[in-house]
Order: C-alpha cells, then sequence, then structure tokens
C-alpha cells in the first residue's frame, strides 16, 4: 500500500482507485509466480489466486457496474491457479487479531467471512483437488 500512497480504506472508497488496485495485485503475484516457473525448488507463496478473488469480491462485488471484471477476473484466477501442485491453506485469523496496519481488516466478522470465501473458491478452483487444509 505504501507506494500507492493511499490506505485500504481509501483505495476501498473509490470503485476505479479499486479497479487499479486489483489489476495491479494480480498483475505483481502473477510475474512473482513466473519468476520461479522455471525452478526446480519448491516454492511456497503466501497467498493463492483463490485469496485474490475472495478479497476483490469482498472489495468490489456490490457495484454492479464492475460485474463484467469480477466475471473475467474470475476466469483469470481460476486458470492462474491451475499451476500450482498443491494449495496449503492456513486458517486461524478467527484465532488472532493482525496488527492495524491499515492493510488488513482486523474485524473478526470480515475474518470469517473472507475466510469461508477463500475456501470456496480454492475448492471451485483447484480441479487436481490437491489441497490441504490446517486449521489453527
Amino acid at each position: 500500500m505504501s507506494t500507492w500512497n493511499y490506505s485500504l480504506e481509501e483505495v476501498n472508497s473509490f470503485p476505479k482507485l479499486n479497479y487499479n488496485f486489483q489489476l495491479e495485485i494480480i498483475k505483481r503475484h502473477r510475474d512473482n509466480d513466473l519468476k520461479f516457473k522455471t525452478t526446480n525448488e519448491i516454492v511456497l507463496q503466501e497467498r493463492s489466486y483463490a485469496d485474490i478473488m475472495a478479497y476483490t469480491m469482498l472489495s468490489m462485488g456490490s457495484y454492479n457496474s464492475y460485474s463484467k471484471f469480477i466475471d473475467e477476473y474470475w476466469e483469470t484466477c481460476k486458470a492462474y491457479q491451475q499451476q500450482y501442485a498443491c494449495v496449503i491453506y492456513l486458517s486461524g485469523r478467527q484465532n488472532c487479531t493482525p496488527e492495524n496496519d491499515n492493510v488488513r481488516s482486523i474485524n473478526k466478522h470480515y475474518a470469517k467471512c473472507a475466510d469461508l470465501l477463500i475456501r470456496h473458491y480454492i475448492n471451485e478452483f483447484n480441479e487436481n483437488n490437491n489441497v490441504l487444509y490446517v486449521d489453527t
């Protein structure tokens, strides 16, 4: 967020800014994935495309004018998720509160909603069913 000079709350308050932010998030994640595509090393990513889709849906899903964008974003996230040999999902947001850093929501109800949506997209996206859920 620091490179954008906006807080997450500000980004989420302006649909066009949020739209650009979501495009940047998926681009950065994809660029990072491509760096490791040719390596034989085991690489762990902090987020999957299911996470990215869930947070995009939570921040933009109520805007009807972005419905087509969200449908296309879903297709892109699902396609990119296929590159992963395995997804390990670590739950636990409801058991801890992140630092109030103006990036992550500290609300436990929002965390639970995000958790459920991420799990939903993981199940939708992972055609190989190679998912390990770790409840902490």
